[in-house]
Order: structure tokens, then C-alpha cells, then sequence
């Protein structure tokens, strides 16, 4: 039996201080990172999440009844609508206000059309990313900082003559 010598790691260093340059896998991450601080993202994808639940059962009355009816695809709508919100929040942050408005209210009118808002957690789901995207202000990174307002002068003191 021969035995395996172990080989030595290869260790890359930085040349003369210098960093690396950051993994592909880190950049994407970094650039995510970035595009996901630029927008309403939670909220967002709180509404995808809670219409695609909302237009769930709708879906599976169609596939196992094979009706369609106009309440079913009032069902559909509503919940589509709810993930276009999102959607949009996503696409166009400038939009947040009148995106988290409108998903809200399609989250309540799902309680109509589609088997009690998505048996509640579609209805749950879209109310907190409406409200979340609603409430959404964008990042500002941390400016100079100012002196702040000067303290108020002490009154002067009487002198004695």
C-alpha cells in the first residue's frame, strides 16, 4: 500500500497591500444587495407572495371542477392584480405609495372573490406588503455632518462699578 502524500495549499496573496478583486458570486451578491436597498423589497415581495396564494384556489377550482365561471375569474384578477403591485413596487419605487394602496385594497376585496382572501394568509400576506411597501422611504446614505445649531449664548453677567 502506498500512501498519499499530502499535497501543500495554494494560498493566493494580495500583491504589495493591494485587495483582491471580490468573487464573481460576491459581486452578484454586493449588486443584489445594492438593488434590493433601491426599492420596497419586502413589501413587494410580501404582495407577489400573498397574490399568488390568493389566486391558488380560484386555480385549483378550475383545474378540479373544470368550471369558469365569473367568480372564478374574479378570483384570478384580484390576485394577479395583487402581484403586479408588487411587481410594480419592485419596478418603479416612486410608485410605492399608490402600488401599497392598491394592494391592500385588492387584498380586501379578495375576502369576496376568492375563498376568503386565500383562506386568510393570501388576505395577510398582501395587507402587510401593502402596507409595508406604502411605508417604504428610500435609502439616503449619512451626508456630512453638520455642527448642528449653535448653543445659545450665556446672558451677560452685570458688572460692578
Amino acid at each position: 500500500m502506498s500512501q498519499l502524500t499530502p499535497q501543500p495549499r495554494i494560498s493566493v496573496q494580495p500583491v504589495a497591500g493591494k485587495p483582491l478583486p471580490p468573487s464573481r458570486a460576491a459581486r452578484v451578491r454586493i449588486g443584489f444587495r445594492a438593488w434590493r436597498r433601491s426599492r420596497p423589497f419586502w413589501g413587494g415581495l410580501f404582495c407577489i407572495l400573498g397574490g399568488l396564494v390568493i389566486a391558488a384556489g380560484p386555480l385549483s377550482a378550475i383545474q378540479i371542477v373544470l368550471i369558469s365561471g365569473q367568480a372564478v375569474w374574479l378570483g384570478i384578477l384580484v390576485g394577479a392584480l395583487v402581484v403586479v403591485m408588487g411587481a410594480f413596487a419592485w419596478g418603479n419605487p416612486a410608485l410605492r405609495q399608490i402600488c401599497g394602496i392598491l394592494a391592500v385594497i385588492f387584498s380586501l376585496v379578495s375576502l369576496i372573490t376568492s375563498d376568503y382572501g386565500g383562506f386568510g394568509l393570501g388576505l395577510t400576506l398582501g395587507i402587510v406588503g401593502g402596507a409595508l411597501t406604502f411605508a417604504w422611504t428610500p435609502f439616503q446614505p449619512p451626508g456630512p455632518e453638520s455642527p448642528g445649531p449653535e448653543p445659545p449664548a450665556a446672558p451677560p453677567v452685570p458688572r460692578a462699578e
